[in-house]
């Protein structure tokens, strides 16, 4: 099952009841992340909100906090969600990290940190991040500083836009998609 880019129109006006469940669904158990980047559009729940694991996993997505996921995957399990999942969200808390540095050169060691991850796993995560589209740049053994790093770009705002860019986000999805076929098309023998 996808979603498509009408129904992600209509179900970001929707901030709260089943519509909004039925997305979060669709998206933990596609097999493309493409269809999980609409949550982070999504305005974040009140504070006053019920703290059902529902909310409370909105609320991590937006806020693209490692720690939260793992504390609520502990308490709320995988019940529902596919086995990519896990890359999924790490995909996410990269990009989110990366996002947020003052500089394109991030030390892999850091995102070992952020991500709670060995390296090979972090190279993994970001490798994904290229190849679906959502980051530019590339990995760099012993630099110069003798520092595994990555170095480039997210080419994907996450951020919440508003319902009055919503336009703006469905645009943007459509050139997400674009770029994944590209990359596909020209990896395919």
């Amino acid at each position: 099952m996808s979603t498509t880019l009408d129904e992600i129109i209509i179900l970001s006006k929707d901030a709260n009841g089943l519509a909004l469940r039925s997305l979060l669904q669709t998206a933990l158990n596609s097999a493309t992340i493409l269809h999980l980047s609409p949550l982070l559009h999504l305005a974040p729940p009140p504070s006053d909100c019920p703290s059902a694991p529902f909310y409370e996993l909105i609320r991590i997505y937006h806020d693209g906090d490692v720690s939260s996921f793992n504390e609520w995957q502990k308490r709320n399990g995988k019940a529902g969600v596919n086995a990519n999942f896990d890359a999924k969200f790490n995909i996410i808390a990269f990009l989110s990290y990366a996002s947020k540095q003052p500089s394109p050169k991030v030390p892999i060691n850091d995102l070992c940190a952020h991500l709670s991850l060995p390296q090979d796993s972090v190279e993994s995560t970001i490798r994904s991040a290229i190849y679906q589209g959502f980051y530019s740049g590339k990995i760099s053994h012993l630099g110069g500083d003798g520092e595994d790093y990555v170095f480039g770009t997210v080419t994907y705002d996450f951020g919440w836009k508003g319902e009055e860019d919503i336009q703006g986000i469905v645009a943007g999805l459509k050139a997400v998609r674009q770029r994944v076929a590209t990359v596909k098309k020209g990896l395919t023998v």
